[in-house]
């Protein structure tokens, strides 16, 4: 993208020559537009790389930490371990490599232009535009060379993603809104190509090939509309990338500080039954970066606030632990996780819609269309189903064995209240 800058603003420049009047501003204001949002996306997905290559190391450094802990264990547990154990002739635990907290990536702040694109004031249909369609069609053929030489690239990060998810268990890295910022920066660029065609032919019409032509803004407009094409590009918001997941270890017991991010992550199991309903439980995972204000409080998420959630884009499946699986819109139906082996898929049953996501090994959690999670299973006898309360919250997790668990939320002076939850066989927890 930075290889290209140059080149863009030399065809800018070029489209730029012999056009006056409030296109001509428009014209720059998209371009001015591009060229800001353009840097804010190439230093995002600087601080994505920058997030996987720290990551990558970070694991590397704990996998010999557990490595060192492992063969420290196996020492003391033999008979060279237990006499020097015997008499207190152990020195200290080995503790491996050591690791600095990296940092996250952040958000940028939009450098994008705080002032109207000149093609949404009130007055831009008055008066006239003149410019040379040959000018126009030069910038339009060298941007969209340029645009087709990074076609491929959103989706070859997005496939080089889930390769890193797949790979590296450490802790996730979620980029989807990068990555939708980049396809959504594409799509403008295809759409100032178009913009810069049409304006062409317009002025074409008006004058001759090669010549400067004049025509009303009124009819511009009216050109781009039956194109179908936007008369105004609009700023990008690019969020920043998320590094979040599950536990890690210094080797000898749980840490809860993740090294990777200096996030604290605790996880905890409340309730759970054994034998054959042990997929029945109640667990939960605090994240310290997380935004999460679930039924346990502020940064808990938990079995209670597995959700899907739906918009234009696709759809995003919030795991207990936290996790996020993002399914990119795929006409009538969504692709695969951007971050892992889940699917995503609408089906029929009892005449009711269903929405289940699944992975290759044939575990599912099935949601109704407001995206509230109605079951889950991950093999034979493993089924859980979900009964909801008035205000559709979770009350009651119920075994396909009959075992069961209740959830009930009970006042208290604490703004926050409590949750009280009790499984089949009597035993109760207060969270």
């Amino acid at each position: 993208m930075r290889d290209q800058h140059s080149s863009r603003q030399s065809f800018v420049s070029t489209g730029s020559e012999d056009f006056k009047g409030g296109f001509a501003e428009g014209f720059a204001f998209n371009a001015e537009t591009a060229s800001a949002d353009g840097t804010e996306l190439a230093t995002q997905l600087d601080q994505v790389a920058e997030a996987a290559d720290d990551l990558a190391s970070q694991a590397k450094e704990e996998n010999e930490r557990r490595k060192v802990a492992r063969e420290y264990y196996e020492h003391k547990d033999s008979w060279r371990g237990k006499v020097e154990e015997f008499f207190h002739l152990e020195g200290p635990a080995p503790t491996g490599p050591k690791s600095s907290p990296m940092s996250p990536p952040k958000a940028i702040e939009s450098k994008g232009l705080a002032r109207q694109s000149p093609l949404e004031l009130a007055t831009a249909s008055n008066g006239v535009s003149s410019g040379n369609p040959k000018n126009l069609r030069s910038y339009a053929n060298g941007s969209a060379g340029l645009n087709e030489d990074l076609s491929s690239l959103p989706g070859a990060l997005s496939t080089q993603l889930s390769n890193f998810a797949s790979q590296c268990q450490f802790v996730s890295l979620n980029a989807n809104g990068v990555i939708k910022a980049f396809n959504d920066w594409m799509a403008a660029n295809k759409n100032d190509v178009t913009w810069a065609r049409t304006v062409a032919d317009a002025f074409e019409a008006a004058g001759s090939e090669g010549n400067v032509g004049t025509v009303s803004n009124a009819s511009l407009f009216s050109a781009l509309k039956n194109a179908g094409v936007n008369a105004s590009r609009t700023d990008l918001k690019i969020p920043a990338a998320q590094v979040k997941g599950g536990e890690t270890t210094t080797g000898y017991a749980s840490d809860p500080i993740n090294t990777a991010n200096g996030n604290f992550i605790e996880p905890e199991l409340d309730l759970a039954f054994a034998g054959a309903a042990g997929s029945l439980r109640i667990e939960r995972m605090y994240n310290s970066i997380s935004e999460t204000n679930g039924s346990f409080g502020p940064g808990w998420d938990s079995v209670l606030n597995v959700r899907l959630v739906l918009d234009a884009e696709g759809a995003t499946c919030v795991m207990s632990d936290g996790r996020e699986l993002f399914f990119p819109r795929q006409g009538d139906g969504w692709g695969r996780a951007n971050a892992a082996s889940y699917w995503l898929t609408k089906h029929t049953i009892n005449d009711s819609e269903l929405l289940i996501v699944s992975t290759n090994e044939g575990a599912q959690w099935g949601f109704n269309n407001a995206g509230h999670w109605l079951y889950s299973a991950q093999g034979e006898g493993t089924r859980v189903d979900v009964q909801r309360d008035e205000n559709a919250r979770v009350s009651r997790l119920v075994h396909e064995f009959g075992r069961w668990i209740s959830v009930q939320r009970v006042a208290s002076e604490d703004p926050k209240g409590l949750l009280k939850v009790k499984r089949g066989a009597g035993c109760s927890a207060r969270p």
